[in-house]
């Protein structure tokens, strides 16, 4: 019990703290808090274990002021894991398409001077020269 009684100290001691980090997270996943909470609740009120019960009452407190403070400060949410995902993929796609037209780019023969190369002396055919002695 001593666990629940240090969460109760903690969550009073750092209570701002804990208000703004809620208020950046989306309002679904508080909504999803609070009801978790809500059923948490419930158990511990079949259970009558008081302690628990006190520090989800705490918490509650703290994540419905997190969403008032959300909506008075008008602020965003943090994008989730799959708009973040997403993002990346596009950021990559770009990332590609750029190297392939610096490789296509790259792969273009450039118009240099050509250098030209001293062509090797023919050999004569000098049997016909020699046959003559």
């Amino acid at each position: 019990m001593q666990y629940i009684k240090d969460k109760i100290t903690h969550a009073l001691a750092n209570q701002e703290e804990l208000i703004t980090m809620f208020a950046a997270e989306p309002e679904k996943k508080l909504a999803d808090r609070l009801h978790i909470i809500h059923l948490q609740s419930v158990i511990c009120e079949n259970e009558k274990d008081e302690e628990t019960a006190e520090f989800l009452s705490i918490m509650r407190r703290i994540i419905i002021e997190a969403r008032l403070y959300k909506w008075e400060n008008n602020i965003a949410d943090e994008l989730d894991e799959i708009e973040l995902s997403i993002t990346n993929a596009e950021l990559l796609q770009e990332k590609q398409e750029h190297r392939k037209k610096l490789l296509a780019k790259l792969a273009k023969p450039v118009s240099t001077p050509e250098i030209q190369e001293s062509q090797p002396e023919q050999k004569t055919d000098n049997s016909v020269q020699l046959g003559l002695f």
